[in-house]
Parts: C-alpha cells; sequence; structure tokens
C-alpha cells in the first residue's frame, strides 16, 4: 500500500511540474533583446497581434519556407495603433498559432512620417490592411513585407502577405 501512496505521489509532482504548453523564444529580462519585434497587425479586446517581417524559412526541415512569427499578447496599453512598429518582452508562449502571451513590456518605435508625407508610416499599413481585409476571407495572419513610400507619385507601396496570397497595396498619401 505504501509504495502504491508513493507511486501516485510521484505521478502528480511529475504532472504539476510539466509545461507542455510552452515554447521558447521569451525574453524575460528587460535588458535583453526583445523577444519580438514585428507590426501590430490586429487589436481586439485588450489585446494586440504582433507579426515579424521578416520570415523564417523551415523548408530544410520539410516546414514552409515563409513562416511569419505571430504572437497575440494581452496586458497591453488602449493607445497602441494597427500598424505600428513595436518590440515586446515577454515570458512564455502558449503554442498555438498565433501564439498567446502576456507582455511585460512593449517599446513603440518611432512612427516614421516621411518629410512631405501627409500619413505616418503606422497610418499607411493600418489603410492597407484595412483593403485586403476586405479583399479577402481569409482568417490567415496577415504579415507587412514591405513598405515604401514614392514621392513620384505620392503613393505608399504596402506589401502584405497573408497565406499563400501577397498583396501588393498602393494607398494614397491623403488623410481622410
Amino acid at each position: 500500500m505504501l509504495i502504491i501512496a508513493f507511486i501516485i505521489l510521484l505521478s502528480l509532482i511529475g504532472c504539476g511540474t510539466k509545461k507542455d504548453h510552452l515554447s521558447l523564444g521569451s525574453s524575460s529580462d528587460f535588458n535583453d533583446k526583445p523577444g519580438i519585434e514585428g507590426y501590430v497587425v490586429a487589436k481586439e479586446k485588450g489585446r494586440i497581434l504582433v507579426v515579424d517581417p521578416v520570415p523564417q524559412d523551415f523548408s530544410k526541415t520539410g516546414g514552409v519556407s515563409e513562416f511569419y512569427n505571430a504572437i497575440w499578447f494581452s496586458n497591453v496599453l488602449s493607445d497602441i495603433k494597427v500598424g505600428e512598429k513595436v518590440q515586446v518582452w515577454f515570458d512564455e508562449v502558449a503554442e498555438s498559432y498565433p501564439g498567446q502571451s502576456k507582455a511585460k513590456k512593449i517599446k513603440v518605435l518611432k512612427n516614421n512620417t516621411l518629410s512631405g508625407t501627409d500619413l505616418t508610416e503606422a497610418e499607411a499599413i493600418q489603410k492597407a490592411l484595412d483593403q485586403v481585409h476586405k479583399k479577402s476571407t481569409s482568417v490567415e495572419v496577415k504579415a507587412v513585407k514591405k513598405v515604401s513610400y514614392d514621392p513620384s507619385t505620392d503613393l505608399w507601396r504596402i506589401q502584405i502577405k497573408q497565406g499563400e496570397e501577397t498583396f501588393n497595396i498602393e494607398v494614397s498619401d491623403v488623410i481622410d
């Protein structure tokens, strides 16, 4: 009987300390580099979705050739806007896609307002994301790949990847 009680106790201890639902890639020390740097591509219910614009290539191991790290973060300030580029420090991430985590620290990177433009980079990205949302019925994560401004045409050119589809969006540099 004592042996059975010991085995049950050992099993319970093992179950209580295992963290199957967590993955690496966190940044718990604020002096470290952020866990992710990317664009805020969605915002809902007090959370933001941050997607790294630099893809990872997993094709050599049988995965996809263009994987964009994406994490939903809770514990965010309400003034963070879709389109802004941010750095986020965090601890643990739930293994889902997109991942889910609680932000420990968020730094909004300088919002580029180019000389002679009416829109900021973030505002142009937000308009481009809105256009993709209207064109696509897909629920897959959107990744901002490229952002540029052409002063000769007064257009922002933004490339957004969603699933297998790439959207090349032009946004007029006009404040609505």
